[in-house]
Parts: structure tokens; sequence; C-alpha cells
């Protein structure tokens, strides 16, 4: 910088002098007007005598400005005055290479843990200046040095000059005390988060806690406050009058775990002693153990701490992990039901109550389809800390077989289920939700939250429900579900002919209206055993897929008892019937009934059988091939045609 100086003569009274100034004009073109009677002396100095430090303390050079504490001269991690050093987030002592709010030392889950005043944003301590533990300049610069106070930014602010310069190559603020003509030079660097460079204090922000006062140099020197999380600078202050502390470390032993948690230095001249354990989020762990708290003994033995007690150091203090070994999930319980259908109740609430069947199938890696593997995100996936169950089930009865994958973690019970495509979906349904056709889709479930309970077997869980179409996608909101894994339940259709076991039902032969007849229809459902014996179980199906029923009932009112069994497919809701003998013919009703002529006694039959079943109305109706068999031949009645209306009970 250049001046131009206009000194006035030295003549007459003080009052005299009061008309005069001191003209300075600098390179750049600025005019500084300083009165005459303000001006002591005038010395011409070099820049390397302008930047002269006052003295050092452990090896870092200081500028006394005359106030209460000396400054120094270059930024923590820099090696001039014109470096910008080290960026640190408030209370961190270490650099990062990014700086957020979910990697923030003093924030969990968006809960403030350290330096709190607000049970409305964390864990209330009611520290206000950043224990020596916390301080980046003590713990990089040791001795005395430490982060300034806002009192003493304050100090800094209000007794100094400041001007905006460049000083070698670097732009800056130069702070000029008024006080004795020493300066320091502030930088202006770019942190990681693309801000200019701001100076930390040591002091909270009470009102908003999760923000610390900095001096924002980011265009006129002053005080400002930013939230914690963001990178800063810090310049350290040093006070001759501080003894230098001696140190206590708190250590962190996993003790039998793996991760590392930070140790935690406390100087003798802090304030506080006491110190809040760090919550251990998944910093420690230890496979096939669950992390229950610390303690001063590696054996438990000792005094026991949970994450976020405090614990006052007053010397070197090791806190050992402390573990419970988790007993892993009784696979063989879960492969028991292996096929089974269990219960499973969407429980949004009360008014929507209802029950439906899971189908459970427990699945290794090899079982799931590798373009699901890939969909699912998990080609990499440790399948074997985790057991796989697909979930087979009817959303909502809407006819949509959603086959969701959901994992439980074999030693901790956690519970998830990545986003998938859990069902293909027909244009009709498609129509039936949306109001109007877009064509097929596929649906898909996100957003799992789950939990098992071991102790009961019950695995309560969410997700978001939602459909992919031809013109985009649409959102069906949160469906609640929770599944007995004990209970092995009926699926709707079971349930329904269940309470119709040993009831008699309308059947009505409807070939005509001149036909047009009641009958009573007996229903009896039949085991496993009985529709494998049948012979009705078709490939790739067991005999688990089929609702066996035998209807009982007067053939014409003939006095013919005819036992017919017929199995509905609860998968597809096919009906099926194998050709039968289903009921014995007397001579008499062949005479009297049939053929008019005594062929002696025979057995009835049916054939030929074809039908379907209407889920919505529980109707069903058929038609099959009457025979008799007879002691010379064979007898043909031709079709009959019939509907059985399930849900009307007439006995």
């Amino acid at each position: 910088m250049r001046f131009v100086f206009t000194i006035a003569l030295l003549f007459g009274s003080a009052s005299v002098w009061a008309q005069y100034y001191m003209d300075v004009t600098t390179k750049d073109g600025e005019r500084i007007l300083i009165p005459v009677t303000n001006v002591d002396s005038v010395r011409i100095i070099s820049e390397s005598e302008y930047n002269t430090p006052s003295g050092s303390h452990n090896g870092y050079e200081y500028v006394d400005l005359g106030l209460s504490v000396m400054w120094a001269t270059c930024n923590v991690g820099a090696n001039s005055p014109e470096e910008g050093g080290d960026y640190f987030a408030w209370g961190e002592v270490t650099p990062k290479e990014t700086y957020t709010n979910e990697n923030y030392k003093f924030l969990s889950n968006n809960i403030i843990t350290k330096y709190c005043s607000s049970s409305d944003q964390g864990i209330v301590d009611n520290k206000t200046t950043l224990d020596k533990c916390d301080d980046a300049a003590r713990y990089n610069m040791g001795g005395s040095w430490r982060m300034p106070t806002l009192s003493e930014y304050e100090e800094l602010v209000n007794n100094c000059s400041w001007s905006y310069i460049t000083r070698n190559g670097v732009e800056g603020y130069r702070a000029f005390s008024r006080i004795n003509g020493n300066s320091i030079f502030f930088p202006i660097t770019v942190t990681p988060d693309n801000m200019v460079a701001d100076y930390w204090s040591s002091t909270l922000y009470e009102s908003y806690p999760i923000a610390a006062y900095m001096l924002r140099n980011y265009n006129n020197s002053g005080i400002g406050a930013i939230q914690r999380y963001i990178s800063g600078s810090v310049r350290a202050v040093y006070s001759a009058t501080t003894n230098i502390p001696t140190t206590m470390t708190l250590t962190f032993d996993a003790n039998g775990g793996s991760g590392d948690m930070s140790s935690i230095t406390i100087w003798s001249d802090d304030n506080s002693h006491s110190v809040a354990i760090p919550y251990n989020i998944d910093i420690i762990v230890r496979k096939n153990y669950k992390f229950i708290g610390w303690n001063t003994a590696s054996d438990g033995n000792g005094i026991s701490y949970n994450d976020g007690d405090s614990i006052e150091i007053t010397q070197d203090i090791t806190l050992y992990a402390q573990w419970e070994e988790l007993v892993p999930l009784d696979e063989a319980f879960y492969l028991a039901l292996d096929g089974k259908t269990v219960k499973l109740t969407e429980s949004l609430g009360s008014q929507a109550e209802t029950s439906y069947g899971a189908l459970v199938n427990v699945m290794n890696k090899e079982d799931i389809p590798t373009e699901k593997i890939e969909q699912m995100g998990m080609v990499n996936f440790n399948f074997e800390d985790y057991i796989c169950l697909q979930l087979t089930y009817n959303w909502y009865g809407f006819g949509l077989d959603c086959k969701y994958y959901i994992f439980i973690n074999r030693y901790d019970y956690s519970v998830f289920a990545p986003a998938q495509f859990v069902a293909d979906i027909d244009e009709d349904l498609v129509t039936s939700l949306l109001g109007s056709n877009y064509g097929p889709g596929k649906f898909q479930f996100a957003n799992f939250e789950g939990e098992l309970d071991s102790q009961t077997n019950t695995l309560t869980f969410q997700n978001l429900a939602g459909i992919t179409v031809s013109a985009g996608n649409a959102n069906f909101g949160t469906d609640y579900y929770k599944i007995e894994f004990e209970e092995e339940a009926q699926s709707p259709l079971e349930a329904f002919f269940t309470s119709l076991d040993g009831k008699t039902v309308r059947m009505t032969e409807s070939v005509g209206s001149e036909y047009e007849a009641a009958y009573g229809a007996l229903v009896t459902l039949l085991s496993e055993e009985d529709i494998i014996n049948a012979g009705v179980v078709q490939d790739g199906f067991t005999a688990a897929d089929y609702i066996g029923l035998r209807l009982t009932y007067n053939w014409y009112s003939y006095g013919v008892n005819c036992n017919y069994c017929i199995y509905i497919n609860k998968k597809d809701y096919s009906v099926s019937a194998p050709s039968q003998i289903v009921g014995d013919v007397s001579a008499e009703i062949i005479l009297n009934y049939i053929f008019g002529t005594d062929y002696g006694p025979g057995n009835f039959q049916f054939a030929n059988f074809t039908g379907e079943f209407d889920t919505e109305t529980n109707v069903l109706t058929f038609q099959y091939d009457a025979y008799i068999n007879v002691s010379v031949g064979t007898g043909s009645f031709g079709v009959d045609y019939y509907k059985i209306e399930f849900g009307e009970i007439i006995e």
C-alpha cells in the first residue's frame, strides 16, 4: 500500500490544530482523513516488521493486541497466516471429508446429545461453553491454547479496526488493534461446504442450541451464529496467566467386539469434569451379540453405565463394552411352518379388522429368482445371517396374490424387507382400483417397517402399497399387518366352508324353469387324505391346495341318496370332480321310478363334470352326466344342471 502524507505546519493553539487533518490516499484510491489532534507520531515500517509476532506458546506464535488474551497468528492446522488450515464442526476436534447433519458427533436421530439447553431438541445438560475435550484448538495445539469465547470475539471486534486486504495473494481481513497498533490476519478460504470460512467461538447459541456463535467474515467482520455441524475455521487464543493443565482420558474398549469409539480427553482446568457417554449406534459391534452398555471392568463387575449417562472424570478411565449373547432364532420353528398358512390380520384399526391367511415359504438364496434378488438390490447380501420368508396372500381380497419377501436377522431378530414388486396386476383390476383403464401393471410394496416379538412369534409390520401402470404410479397408502406365526389359520375360503360343515344349503336343479325345484344339500368337509384318495390333485399342487366338499342330496327325490365329492382349488377357485359312484340303487327304485322292469339293484354314478365357483356370491354352478349300472347293463339319464347357493342355509 502506498501512502501520500500531507503534514500540517506545527503552530498555533490546540483549537487551531483541530481544524487540520492527516490526508492519507491509498494506492487503490481510497482517501482516509485522520484528525491531527488524534495523531501522536507517524512511522513508515516494513511488511515483516508490521507482522512480527509478539511471542510463542507451546510452539505456536501469537500476537499481543492489547486485549485480555493473546491471539494466534495462524488458523489451527495452518503453517502461515495466509493458509486456511483445517476445518471443524463445532465441538469436533478432527477434520472430515464431509460435514452433514447425519455424521455430526453430537446429533443422533436429530436429537442433540451434548451442549443442549432445550428438552425439545435434545438431552439437556445446560453446557454453554465447549469442554476442553471438544475444543479443536486445545486438542490440536495443546498447552493453554483454546478457542475464543463469544465475549473475547466481541472484544476483538470492538477494539480493532477492520480492513479487507490481499496478503501474499490471499484475500482476507486485517484486525488492527486500536490499543497498541498490532494486527492479525484472517484469511478467507472455501470450506468443504463451499461456504466462505467463518471462525468458531467456544460459545453455544443458547436460544437455538443446534447452533453456536462465530466470527462471520463473509462481508464485514461481526458476530453471528450457524448450525454446529457446518464446517468452519478455528483461530486459537492463549492467556499467559493460565497454567498448562494436565489431561485425563476416557477410553472405550470394544471388549471382544469390533469398531472404534473415539476417546475423550479432559483437561484439569475444565469447568466441569462430567462427560456424557456417547451413543454407541453401530460404532462398536459384535456379531451374534447385543450391546447392552458399558462397565469399568471387562467382566462387568465394576460400575455400569448406559449410553448418554454422565461420568465424572478425575483420572484416566477405560470403559469396556458389555455384550449379551444372542440365541439364534429357531429355524426349525419356521421350517415347520413351510408351506402352511398362518393367521394374517390387517390391523389398521378395529373397523378394518379382517382376518386373512398368509402362506409361509422358507426360502434359501437358491430358491429366490436371480432377477428378484437383483430387483431388491441384494446381490452381495449375506443370506446366512437371515431367515428369508416368502409370504403369499390376497391383497384385501382383490384376487391379487402378493408374494412378499421378508428377512429376519437370526441373531438380533431385526426385520426388514426391501422395496419390491410383489404381483402382476391385470387391466380389469387396475380399472377397478383407479377408475379407468390404464392397462396392466405391477403391484409393489416399499417403506417397510417391522419388528418380530420372538416371545410370541408375532410379526407386525407396515408398508406403502403402490402400483406402477402405463400412465405412471399410484399409491394406496400404508398397510398395517400382524402375522401370528404359531397359529395356522384357514384362508377366508376355508373359513367360510368350515362354518357350513354339517349344514344343509340350498341346491337348485336349474336346467330350465319347468324343472326348477329346490333341494337341500348337506355339506361335509373332506380331509386331505380323502382328497388324495380321490385322485383329483393336479400337477404342481398338493391336497392342501384344495377344499374338498361332500354334498349329500336326494337325486330328483327318487330316494337315491347321493354322496358326491367336489373339489375347489384355494388358489384359483377352479372346480373339479372325478367320475364317481355316488349311491346304491335298490331293485324297488329301479322298478318303480326308473326302468319299469325289475333289473335288480345297481349303482348310481356321475361323470364328465364341469363347473365354476363364484367367490363374490359363493354360488357353485355345475353339470354332469348321470348313469346307473344294473345287472343287465348301463343306463344314462342325460345331463343334470345344478346351482348351489352356499351362502343360504336352509337347515
